[in-house]
């Protein structure tokens, strides 16, 4: 959570959402990835873990 907005994965549908502050509905950020786990944020981006291979993913904040 960052100022209000909401973050998650969605580790079965492999979905980064985000749900922002004063927003009715969330926003996808990625689709399509498998296994993810974990999620933490900086001033620039959102990073992820895939469980299975272990890498860490990124994508700019919105």
């Amino acid at each position: 959570m960052d100022a209000g907005s909401l973050y998650w994965v969605n580790s079965l549908g492999g979905h980064v959402m985000l749900l922002p502050a004063g927003a009715a509905a969330p926003v996808e950020l990625i689709s399509g990835a498998q296994d993810l786990v974990g999620l933490a944020l900086d001033g620039r981006a959102v990073y992820w873990t895939d469980v299975q291979d272990g890498s860490v993913s990124t994508a700019p904040r919105q």
